[in-house]
Order: structure tokens, then sequence, then C-alpha cells
């Protein structure tokens, strides 16, 4: 008796049950794993498109209205799998570019504006992670600007310098 065959489009945990025809083998798959430990929002995001053309051709090929809503519905069930963590990695990183800018963020960290995915993730609403976004960016463009003005006076104060001493070198050369 055969076993019953899996209808249907791979979600993140079937992605990884595929058949081995599509799964990389030997050296690609340790570097799809290093891969997904150095860079897992670049993977994830990647996954996320593999996945969203599974579907788009599955639906673009699906012959009554009917099925077509009903693919579009598990693929934006199934599709949280990978926006879900794609969000919270987005979360974490700025709010360690906010804290390594120290930027107070406590008043947008509040309950109200943390989401919780499907799978259980959590991350910030939209609202707030865009105005976090922009006060760190706010407070890098200031500290660049202080370091220009810095910068600036250093070298100004350094080629007047440089001026006086050519000249009293010039006025001495001459006596």
């Amino acid at each position: 008796m055969e076993a019953p065959v899996k209808r249907g489009l791979p979600g993140l945990s079937q992605m990884s049950e595929a058949p081995a025809k599509s799964q990389p083998r030997g050296l690609s798959r340790r570097v799809v794993a290093v891969a997904e430990r150095l860079f897992p929002l670049w993977t994830l995001r990647w996954r996320l498109r593999r996945f969203n053309r599974a579907y788009d051709k599955a639906i673009r090929e699906a012959n009554s209205p009917s099925s077509k809503d009903n693919l579009e519905s598990e693929a934006y069930g199934l599709s949280e799998e990978f926006t879900g963590p794609v969000r919270e990695i987005r979360t974490r990183r700025v709010l360690r570019e906010a804290e390594d800018e120290f930027v107070d963020c406590d008043s947008l960290t509040t309950k109200d504006n943390w989401l919780q995915g499907t799978f259980g993730q959590r991350y910030l609403n939209e609202k707030a992670l865009a105005a976090i976004s922009r006060s760190v960016r706010d407070s890098k463009r200031a500290t660049w600007e202080f370091r220009l003005k810095l910068v600036g006076g250093i070298v100004t104060g350094a080629t007047g310098l440089i001026g006086a001493i050519i000249g009293l070198v010039a006025l001495l050369k001459k006596k």
C-alpha cells in the first residue's frame, strides 16, 4: 500500500521536507545552513520570495474563482511563517541601534505598540518602528554634524597655523 501523497504548496516547515530533488546536497546544504545563521533576514526574505512565486503560479493555474480565493487566503495565512520572523528581526535590530545611539524609546515601546505574530513572534508595529528609526537616524545625523564641525575647526586652525609658520620662516630667512 502506498503512502498518501501530500498535496498543496510547501510552507516553511514543509520546505525542509521537500523531495531530495529540490534540496541542496553536500556542500550546497552546508552553505545554505551557514547563510541561515549569518544572514537570517536575507534567507527569510529569500524563502518568502520562493513561497510567493510558488503560490502565484498555483493561483494563476487555478481553474475556478473559489479555488483561487482559497489559495490566496491559504497563502496569506502561511506567509506569516516568514513575515513574523522578519518583523521580529527588524524590531530587534532597530532597538539595538537605538540602544547603541542612546536613544530613549521607552515611550514608543509601550504595551500598545507591541504585536504578536501567529507563531509567537513579538514585534513592534510599523508606526512605532518608524518613529524609533527616525529618532536613531536623527541622532546619527547630529553626531556626524558635530564630528564634521569639529574636524572643520581643526583643519581650519591647522591651516592657519601652517600659514603663520611659513610666514615666520620667510620673514626670518629674509633678514
